[in-house]
This record gives C-alpha cells, sequence and structure tokens, in this order.
C-alpha cells in the first residue's frame, strides 16, 4: 500500500533546523524509502544544499504550497495525502499506519493534527479511537484524494494568514457532510511533536495591519464566502449529542467496509 498509494508532502516555511529534524524523524517512519515526498519552499533563503521538488522565492499563499503538493501526489495516482509543515517532527514511527487506520474505522478521511486535551471517541469493536478537539491545528493534515477531487483545491483567494485556506475548506466539507460540525474537528492521535521556530515564509503574517493589507484581504474573502470571521462573530455550534449524532452517521457511509 505505502509505495502506490501514499504521499507527505513537506512546507519548508520555518528554519534549516526545523526542517533538518522534520525530514529525520520521517525518515525514521520510513526506513525503506517508500513513501512519496513532495518538498517545496517558500523561504528568502532555503537550506543549502537540499534537494527540494520545488522552490518559490516571492510571496504565494499557503494554500499554493499545499496545492502543489497535492497536484503532484494526485498526478502520481497516489490516494492517502499528509501535508505536514517543517516544525512537524514525528515521534511515532508508526503514524502513516495508525492515521489511515483510524480515517477507515471513523470514515474521517479529512483530519487535521492533534491538539491536546481531546475528545476521545472508541470503537471497541474495531479497537480504533478518534481524537476530536475544537482547535484547528493546520501544521498536520491528512487528506484522501478522493476528497480533493469532491471539493477541489485549496482556494488560492486566502493570499495571506496560516489557516483561513484550511478553515475555509473545513467549511465546505461541513457543508457535504464529511467533516464534524462547528466547533468540531476530527484529528490525528498524539503522534506528533513541533519545534519551536518561528514561521519563515516569505511576507507572513496573520496580524491585520495596514504594512501588509493581505491579512485583512484574507479576512474579508472568508466574511463574503461564508458570512462571519472566524474568532470575531459568533456562530451557533454543535452540541456534544449533535457531535456524536454526525459520528455515527459518517462512520455508517464511510468507514471502511468489513
Amino acid at each position: 500500500m505505502i509505495n502506490k498509494e501514499l504521499g507527505i508532502g513537506i512546507l519548508d516555511i520555518y528554519d534549516d533546523a526545523s526542517l533538518i529534524e522534520c525530514t529525520k524523524s520521517l525518515a525514521a517512519a520510513d526506513p525503506q524509502g517508500f513513501v512519496s515526498t513532495y518538498v517545496i519552499t517558500n523561504r528568502k533563503t532555503p537550506l543549502k544544499d537540499f534537494v527540494y521538488d520545488k522552490k518559490i522565492g516571492h510571496s504565494v499563499s499557503m494554500a499554493t504550497l499545499r496545492n502543489h503538493c497535492l497536484a503532484a501526489f494526485r498526478c502520481a495516482g497516489l490516494k492517502y495525502l499528509f501535508l505536514i509543515n517543517s516544525n512537524v517532527v514525528i515521534k511515532d514511527p508508526e503514524f502513516i499506519q495508525k492515521t489511515i487506520a483510524t480515517a477507515e474505522a471513523f470514515g474521517t478521511w479529512f483530519l487535521a493534527g492533534y491538539q491536546g486535551n481531546p475528545t476521545v471517541l472508541d470503537d471497541a469493536d474495531l479497537g480504533q479511537s478518534l481524537c476530536i478537539n475544537n482547535k484547528l491545528n493546520t501544521d498536520f493534515i491528512f487528506i484522501r484524494s478522493g476528497v480533493v477531487g469532491n471539493l477541489g483545491y485549496f482556494d488560492e483567494r486566502f493570499v495571506n494568514t496560516k489557516d483561513l485556506d484550511v478553515l475555509d475548506y473545513i467549511v465546505k466539507a461541513r457543508k457535504i457532510g464529511i467533516y464534524p460540525p462547528h466547533p468540531y474537528h476530527a484529528t490525528c492521535g498524539d503522534y506528533i511533536n513541533y519545534t519551536t521556530a518561528k514561521i519563515d515564509r516569505i511576507d507572513h503574517s496573520d496580524m491585520i495591519d495596514q504594512k501588509n493589507r493581505s491579512v485583512g484581504f484574507s479576512y474579508g474573502y472568508f466574511h463574503h464566502q461564508h458570512k462571519y470571521i472566524p474568532d470575531h462573530d459568533e456562530i451557533k455550534e454543535a452540541t456534544k449529542d449533535d457531535l456524536m449524532i454526525f459520528m455515527g452517521d459518517l462512520q455508517a457511509a464511510y468507514a471502511k467496509k468489513a
């Protein structure tokens, strides 16, 4: 399965040390080099002598970086896709198999990164657990190629910020019933750590100010699309009972059948 069906995209947007630690941890999880990888950088000074698949030396959106990886993997016919930022350090070498097993068990084919203190759903019959959190972590994303086939690529009109393009994708996924209701996020397990480096992406910002109006444009576009501003406007939240009902329906519809 791994050789023919799986791809890992690495977004080099932190420092050299982070990229080195990230790639070393991935090599430990794939010692035979079977997994297809795609490393893209958007730093002014990428790691010297590192062999990148793509270098972008001007300001682009996070969505653009993610989409380069997805497009390469879909052209190669890969099925299970991971997108990780270069601050991610894999601490469980079996994270690939465990993540896919969780998705198969619960029908969660779009998973965000792990956050602390999750709500844990257990399927005793399958021996699998799923973490649910109300905070979004976009440093790690698992997505099945078929989801991209249905929803398309990330929207590159979110020209700045780290997370808005993913949140936009999540809202779209919720509308077609394949992602937990607001404010919940299905996540991978506790398989990852993070470096402490700051983002080094060209012209990156998450702050709305006069010097970098791209962040304001991005939030304005999100409001235009979805009629609310994240972390500012109150929108209706699902109850935990709503969540449980949804997850049961999702599992029935999209979990791998025995």
